[in-house]
Order: structure tokens, then C-alpha cells, then sequence
């Protein structure tokens, strides 16, 4: 009787889960909101990257210019070098994340038939699809525009995985600028402390 009771339960959560999905395709309210978050991702995807660009050209010019202008005022002073070898390290970490933040993700390129009938697959994303030819690419765009269900699912995927990966490339950001500000403070006090 408890199993019966527990197989409704899941079947009812199921199908409030595919009404509530498939109402999207209906929904002109739903699919201005997933337009204008698909939008925004992009968007703030965007600007992570150009953070990450400043991050790169700020470290860059400090290694190539910078440190080496630095060298030249530590020949007698050999404790001077401290501060140099942490700047050093926070500019080679910072330029590190900076870089990982603009670094492609790893794709597949191919979705199976099989994950696309069962609607585990998402062709609206170019790296689900640029291994696969032509021919079972259109197999797999008839089959989720044939079916509202599965292309409201593909929609909604296609949201929560680029989500996903900007919320990775916000984190090694943020990573990225702590780092930087930490350690110039490190150099700064480390500095301070060697010349008195």
C-alpha cells in the first residue's frame, strides 16, 4: 500500500513537472523571461571576459615592465627581493585564473538520436551538434520541434547549462581579482617592512 501511495506521489510530481514545462511554449510571459535570460547571460558572460582581458594586460605589464624596472634598484639590497617574488607569484596566479575564466569549455560536439527522443538533448547549442552531419542534425531539430515538451526541456537546459558556466567563470573571476588585491597588499606591506 506505502509503495502504491509512493509511485502516485512521483508520478503526480512528474506530471505537474512536464504541465509546468509545457505551458512555456504557451506562455508569452515565460518565453520573454527565457529570452531575456538567455540575453543576459550572454551578455554577462561578455563582461567576464573583458574583466578577465584587463586582468591579463594589467598582470602582463606589470611582469614585463615592472618587475624587471624593479630588479635593477635591488643590487645592493638583496632583502628587496621578497616583495619582488610575491608580486611575481600574484601576477603569474592572477594571469592563470584570468586565462581559465576565458578558456573555452570542453564540448562533445555530438548528441545521440537516443538522448534527443528521450529529451535529454539539447541542437540549439553549437557544441552539442558540430561533430554531427547534416542529415541527423535535421533528424534531431524535427524530433524537438515536433514535440513542444521536449523543446521547452531543450529551452530550459539550454538556460541552466549556460547559467552553470557563467557561474563557474564568475567564481575564478572573483578568485582571480582576490588574489591580485591580496597579494599587491602582501608586496606592499612586505616592502614597507624590508626598507625600514
Amino acid at each position: 500500500m506505502k509503495d502504491l501511495d509512493l509511485k502516485e506521489k512521483k508520478k503526480s510530481k512528474k506530471s505537474k513537472k512536464k504541465k509546468v514545462i509545457s505551458m512555456l511554449s504557451e506562455n508569452k510571459t515565460g518565453q520573454m523571461i527565457f529570452k531575456t535570460s538567455i540575453r543576459n547571460h550572454l551578455d554577462l558572460s561578455s563582461l567576464a571576459d573583458s574583466k578577465a582581458s584587463t586582468m591579463l594586460s594589467i598582470n602582463s605589464l606589470i611582469i614585463t615592465f615592472a618587475l624587471p624596472l624593479a630588479m635593477t634598484y635591488v643590487d645592493n639590497k638583496s632583502e628587496l627581493y621578497i616583495p619582488i617574488v610575491i608580486l611575481l607569484i600574484t601576477s603569474l596566479t592572477s594571469i592563470t585564473f584570468a586565462t581559465l575564466v576565458t578558456r573555452p569549455h570542453k564540448m562533445k560536439g555530438y548528441t545521440d538520436i537516443d538522448a534527443i527522443n528521450s529529451g535529454k538533448g539539447d541542437l540549439f547549442f553549437f557544441g552539442n551538434f558540430y561533430k554531427m552531419n547534416f542529415e541527423d542534425y535535421l533528424k534531431g531539430i524535427e524530433i524537438t520541434l515536433a514535440d513542444n515538451n521536449k523543446l521547452d526541456q531543450s529551452i530550459v537546459k539550454d538556460l541552466f547549462l549556460s547559467g552553470k558556466a557563467l557561474g563557474i567563470k564568475y567564481q575564478r573571476l572573483r578568485f582571480c581579482y582576490s588574489i591580485f588585491i591580496a597579494g599587491l597588499i602582501i608586496a606592499a606591506i612586505t616592502l614597507l617592512v624590508v626598507v625600514q
